[in-house]
Parts: C-alpha cells; sequence; structure tokens
C-alpha cells in the first residue's frame, strides 16, 4: 500500500550493479594514496590551479549545480576558505558538458560572495562524465556529491567524506594531530566491507532468479552463516522470502519476532520496515515470490506483529523528526487497515498528513493512500458484509 519504503529488493539490485562495477575497477583510489591530477576545462571562479604544490594544502570539492544538498554545503565550504585562508578550496562541478557552462557561470556569478572559493569545471571524459569525475569519485568507490577531498602537502589524500565533517579533520591536518595511517586503514576496512556487502547483494540477486524462495533461504542462511551483522543486513530479504511460504508460517513469526524483540528492537528506521511488510497488502512492495495469480492477504497474526512493532518504535523514536513521525503515522494507519480498523488507519493516515506538510514534504503519495484506506474494504475486516433487505415474513 504504501510505496515509499522502497523494500530489499530494489537494494538487492542496485548493489549488484555497484558490485560489478567494481570488479571491473583496477585502479583505486584510497585515503593515503597520491591524489590524482587536476584536469579542469576551466575555472570560472578564482586563480586558476594547474598543479598541487609540495607543502601546500587543498581541499577538492564535487558539486553540480542542480544539486540541493552541495548548495546547502556551499556557505560552510566559504567559512571554512576564510578561517582556513591557507588552505586552497577548489569547487569542481561534475557538469563538464559544453552546454552547461553557461548555467554554471550563471549560478556562481549569483552566489557572489557566499560561495568564497576557487570553482572550476571539470575535463570532459568518456561517457559522458567529467574525467576527474573518473579519477576521483569514481576511483575512490564515492556514489553521490558533495564530496570532499583533503589534500596534505605530501600530495596525499588524506580525508575523503561529506563537506559537513570535514571541519575537525581538517584542523587536526593542519595542527599536526592527524593519523594518516589510522585513517587510511580506517577507509580501506569501509570499502572492504562495501564490496563484501555488494557482493553478498550480487549472490543474492543471482539466487532470486530463480524464482524459489526456499532457494533464496538456503543461499541467504550460507551468506549469513552465524554472522550477526551480516544477518542484520539480510533480514528484511529472509523475513520475506519467509513470508512467501505459507506453510511456514511458525518460522515466519518466529523469525519477525527475534527482528523486532532483539535485532532491531532499539532500530526506528528498521522497526517501522518490519511492520510496514507485516501489514503490506501488496505482495510485489515487499518483494515476496508466491505462485502466478496467487491471491495475497496479510496474515492476521503477522499483522498483530506490526502492531507490536509500531509500539515498539514509538518508544525508541521519541526524539524522532517530523519526517519520520510522518512515517511512523503513515505505517501505523496501514497496520490498522489490514487489521480491519478503518476509523483508526484513517486517523492515523491524516495525523501522517499533517506531519508531512509540517516537514515539507510532499503528501501526494499519503493522500493516494489515505484515499485508499477509505475506499476500499479492509483485508481482515470483521465488519459484517452489507445485506439486501429481505421480505417481511
Amino acid at each position: 500500500m504504501f510505496r515509499a519504503l522502497t523494500g530489499w529488493m530494489f537494494a538487492a539490485v542496485l548493489l549488484y550493479g555497484v558490485a560489478a562495477s567494481a570488479e571491473e575497477k583496477t585502479n583505486d583510489l584510497l585515503v593515503g594514496d597520491k591524489a590524482p591530477r587536476l584536469e579542469v576545462s576551466q575555472f570560472v571562479k578564482g586563480e586558476p590551479i594547474k598543479q598541487f604544490e609540495s607543502g601546500k594544502l587543498y581541499v577538492v570539492e564535487f558539486w553540480a549545480t542542480w544539486c540541493g544538498p552541495c548548495r546547502e554545503s556551499i556557505p560552510h565550504l566559504t567559512e571554512l576558505q576564510k578561517k582556513h585562508n591557507k588552505v586552497t578550496f577548489i569547487g569542481v562541478t561534475v557538469e563538464s558538458e559544453e552546454k552547461e557552462i553557461a548555467t554554471i557561470k550563471k549560478f556562481v556569478e549569483k552566489m557572489g560572495e557566499k560561495m568564497e572559493y576557487r570553482v572550476a569545471i571539470d575535463a570532459a571524459g568518456e561517457g559522458g562524465q567529467g574525467k576527474m569525475g573518473q579519477s576521483w569519485m569514481e576511483a575512490s568507490h564515492q556514489q553521490g556529491i558533495p564530496c570532499a577531498y583533503i589534500v596534505n602537502g605530501e600530495g596525499q589524500v588524506a580525508w575523503i567524506g561529506h563537506p559537513s565533517e570535514m571541519e575537525k579533520p581538517l584542523d587536526a591536518i593542519l595542527s599536526g594531530k592527524y593519523d594518516l595511517k589510522a585513517e587510511a586503514a580506517k577507509f580501506r576496512k569501509a570499502i572492504d566491507e562495501e564490496r563484501a556487502e555488494a557482493e553478498r547483494q550480487k549472490q543474492l540477486a543471482e539466487s532470486l532468479r530463480s524464482g524459489d524462495p526456499r532457494q533464496v533461504l538456503a543461499k541467504l542462511d550460507e551468506l549469513i552463516n552465524g554472522d550477526a551483522t551480516i544477518e542484520n543486513s539480510l533480514a528484511t530479504a529472509k523475513l520475506s522470502m519467509l513470508m512467501s511460504l505459507p506453510d511456514e508460517s511458525d518460522k515466519t513469526i518466529a523469525y519477525a519476532k527475534k527482528l523486532i524483540e532483539k535485532s532491531f528492537s532499539e532500530d526506528f528506521d528498521q522497526l517501522i520496515n518490519v511492520a510496514n511488510m507485516l501489514s503490506e497488502t501488496n505482495p510485489e512492495a515487499i518483494g515476496l515470490i508466491l505462485p502466478k495469480n496467487a491471491k495475497y492477504k496479510p496474515d492476521a497474526k503477522l499483522v498483530k506483529l506490526a502492531r507490536t512493532a509500531i509500539d515498539r518504535a514509538e518508544k525508541v523514536g521519541k526524539g524522532a523528526d517530523e519526517e519520520e513521525k510522518a512515517m511512523l503515522s503513515a505505517i501505523s494507519a496501514q497496520v490498522y487497515f489490514a487489521d480491519g480498523q478503518k476509523e483508526p488507519a484513517v486517523t492515523a493516515m491524516k495525523k501522517a498528513i499533517a506531519l508531512a506538510k509540517t516537514a515539507g514534504m510532499d503528501v501526494r503519495e499519503f493522500k493516494a493512500t489515505l484515499r485508499k484506506i477509505q475506499s476500499e474494504q479492509t483485508p481482515n475486516s470483521s465488519e459484517p458484509k452489507e445485506q439486501t433487505d429481505q421480505p417481511k415474513k
């Protein structure tokens, strides 16, 4: 019913693509490595720089005019540039096509003093991607922007991450208190973990092609192999496969309880996700593998557990923001609906819409869900069906 939670199957397919690209990559860029060359088509603000100079510190930040988070980070980067006037900040836009140059220049000019550091345009590369986008972003396994790199006086990449998290490592590097060896090991470990997870998702995606939930379950158990951390990353996939097997209802209930009471007992987002899965009326939305044309409705016992997950989420999410509260209320409405309680479902959905509006969210899907709740009969409804008039005896 509620599509805002995208489901684990999409993640499996997405990460399968990431794993494939990781296998093809031969030149990684990791923390501690020598920084790649500066390859830009032109500087649109500030004095041009051709190469990194020994003994000088640089910050290279990738951004785009169309990127909201990038625009939000610009004033922060300007503050850091003013604070550290011996550090050279360069904002490299990933928009490298000729037709985009006018838009970039207009944007930078309009920003004025709010964007008070050097700005350059990535040199055009192959496949529509800029050269630095390939040699920096792609090589270091960074999937999104804004993304910043600190290059130290030895020409090494000392740090990679979001600009909002850059101030502390930058101060440490400038003060000589930065442990590059430890940070390099930490970054490499994170990349290795991402690769391992991507490989697991690749194998999972391959097993899904069988269309056999038992075969997928066997693959999941093989991948998990008793590792609690790995199991948590694959838990919703396992729950989905168990839910695909009506004759395994006892195992499904036991596993759902384990997730709610142990594995995810303190995880607000995962508790909502589990509640969504257990009460969803559309099997495709949660990745169930069912026989063709099979009718589906949420199991009443699983719906009760969904309510337990919602109650638990309310307790652990007391400090949740308006957007999180909106999602909680929306899934709570779904649970009420699946449990045959239409009025509470409508009330909860209206609350979700109000919270979503306050949070500045797009409420179109929320409203569509409300209309669906109001117009359809609940799947586990105990209300008597409307009867036609009978002739009096």
